[in-house]
């Protein structure tokens, strides 16, 4: 019995000695070089063209997106947006590690998808800004000044700064003549009820318009928010798109779900917009919503169709369009819709239809939109 006792002893023993020097080395494994230190010099070396896919990039988060059109998007310099379909947990004010798995170039701005890394450190490769340009041979402790004192490395990356209420826009990027986007038209209409949730789901849209001549606005959203007169918010919403050209709108649409039984008569919305952006960087072959010719709009007279055709005036080919119907009564909407018409060439003209199931309800005046998507 003794002698077993031993022998389970020394295996034991042999057992630890093994694990502790596993996680001796494990634990002594050098991390991934960082490659950029910080956003800025990340951006600046995009700028010049280089292919970044691959590399490792630390970067300050100046703002937090969850509900963008992109998805979780993490705001990092001036046109910088770290992009996931997975929220990352963090907040403005955070550093994040990452590796650059995709980089898109969109309207003057860069969508990165990454995924996070552990343990990157700062080697003597790692470019970082600094106030000369850019820098390599940082030392750690450069490094952990900027992150002492992160107001001071992102007080001109701030995209907090407001303009006119409901309206936010870069710092970096204001221009003296800018003028914010207008919200020209809204409304919302009770779409259907589901039986199962007690539930009501509201479809909501406004048309923004864009008065700056040469400025384009990039990332334009609206916020809805459905409440009863004694304040009680039933619901929130927001819906973003890609960008208004100058002196031209777009039409953005969403819907959400509000409790049936707070629903009053008297329930109202409020429909606020803004941007991420403003660029004087007007994309190639970007069309004009204006550019877009709807004709031949008609309706079937048993009521559950609506059809037309629009066409391309803007002297490039579109490879998505984007249709929006709303039926007004009395000049208020009742009925909105949406659909999607793909390669749609230059100067070309194409059918659309739009159908209602159970008919649409009664209207007086049709309006059709197009615009470009993407």
């Amino acid at each position: 019995m003794e002698l077993f006792s031993r022998s389970i002893s020394a295996k034991s023993l042999l057992l630890l000695v093994l694990f502790l020097l596993g996680f001796s080395s494990c634990a002594g494994a050098p991390g991934p070089t960082i490659n950029y230190g910080d956003a800025k010099s990340f951006e600046a070396a995009l700028n010049r063209g280089e292919d970044l896919e691959g590399t490792i990039v630390r970067f300050e988060v100046t703002d937090f997106k969850p509900t963008s059109i992109l998805g979780y998007n993490l705001w990092a310099g001036e046109h910088l947006n770290f992009v996931s379909d997975r929220n990352p947990g963090v907040k403005a004010g955070d550093i994040m590690t990452v590796k650059a798995t995709e980089i898109r170039s969109s309207m003057g701005s860069w969508l990165i998808s990454y995924t996070p890394v552990n343990n990157g450190r700062i080697t003597e490769q790692t470019v970082i800004s600094g106030d000369a340009g850019l820098n390599t041979g940082v030392s750690d402790a450069s490094v952990n000044e900027t992150e002492a004192d992160p107001a001071a490395s992102s007080a001109t990356e701030s995209n907090d700064s407001s303009i006119g209420a409901g309206y936010s826009a870069s710092v970096t990027d204001q221009r003296s003549q800018a003028q914010k986007p207008e919200i020209i038209e809204s409304g919302w209409i009770l779409d259907s009820y589901s039986e199962y949730s007690g539930d009501v789901y509201i479809n909501y849209y406004a048309i923004l318009y864009n008065p700056n001549e040469d400025l384009v606005v990039e990332f334009p959203q609206i916020n809805a928010t459905i409440r009863n007169p004694n304040g009680t918010i039933l619901g929130t919403d927001s819906t973003s798109a890609m960008r208004i050209l100058p002196k031209d709108t777009v039409v953005l649409n969403g819907d959400m779900s509000v409790p049936k039984s707070e629903l009053r008569d008297d329930t109202s919305s409020e429909i606020g917009g803004g941007w991420d952006n403003m660029s004087e960087n007007v994309p190639s072959g970007a069309a004009k919503s204006s550019d877009f010719e709807i004709k031949n709009v008609s309706e079937r007279s048993n009521g559950d169709s609506i059809t037309g055709e629009v066409k391309n005036n803007s002297g490039t080919g579109q490879d998505m369009i984007e249709l929006i119907l709303i039926l007004k009564k009395s000049g208020k909407a009742v009925y909105i819709d949406y659909d999607y018409m793909d390669s749609l060439y230059e100067g070309g003209t194409k059918a659309f239809e739009f159908s209602a199931y159970d008919g649409f309800p009664a209207h007086d005046k049709i309006e059709v939109y197009a615009q470009s998507w993407w």
